[in-house]
């Protein structure tokens, strides 16, 4: 009977510690299946996963990376760099094991953080660049002078220049914004 004394304290103490464990990975179970439904492009279920597994683990390097992604995929760019900053501040020694990008597989969290962040700018510049380019396209054109002839020719001769300008219009109104 003696024998088997230590045994009970020890398989309690692992019990014990086994249940601790799991309540440890919760987190991590979320954030892979957070993974795998940013992966199928569900971004609002893996956005819930993800959301869950930082609420149990607020500093889960993969649960910030991806939550990073999802919100810069949904047009969150602030979010997005906020997530990908708390993953560098972190410096975890974490390596990504699974990733939609091969060329990803074996790098620091850190390292993929700051190449989002890269991306991240990228996107923002060129979002930028196509408002610029589309307020350029929907400027009316001022011209004074031609208002001021409109305004000063007969009644008969000003029909004319109303149809060219509703053909302007008209033309102006069917072009694409460049992408």
């Amino acid at each position: 009977m003696k024998r088997y004394r230590w045994f009970m304290p020890v398989w309690i103490f692992v019990v014990l510690f086994g249940a601790c464990a799991s309540t440890l990975t919760e987190d991590q179970r979320l954030s892979e299946q957070g993974f795998q439904e940013l992966s199928g492009r569900n971004y609002r279920e893996a956005e819930m996963l993800l959301d869950e597994a930082l609420s149990l683990n607020p500093n889960n390097p993969y649960a910030l990376l991806n939550m990073g992604v999802v919100y810069q995929n949904t047009g969150r760019m602030e979010e997005a760099q906020e997530m990908y900053e708390r993953v560098i501040a972190l410096a975890p020694g974490d390596k990504a094991t699974v990733s939609n990008k091969s060329s990803a597989v074996g790098k620091p969290l850190a390292e993929l953080a700051r190449e989002n962040l890269i991306i991240l700018e990228r996107q923002r510049t060129k979002a930028a660049e196509a408002e610029l380019a589309a307020q350029e396209l929907i400027k009316e054109p001022v011209s004074t002078p031609l208002q001021d002839e409109m305004l000063s020719e007969p009644a008969g001769e000003s029909a004319a220049v109303s149809e060219m300008t509703w053909s302007e219009e008209e033309e102006t109104a069917t072009m694409e914004t460049p992408p």
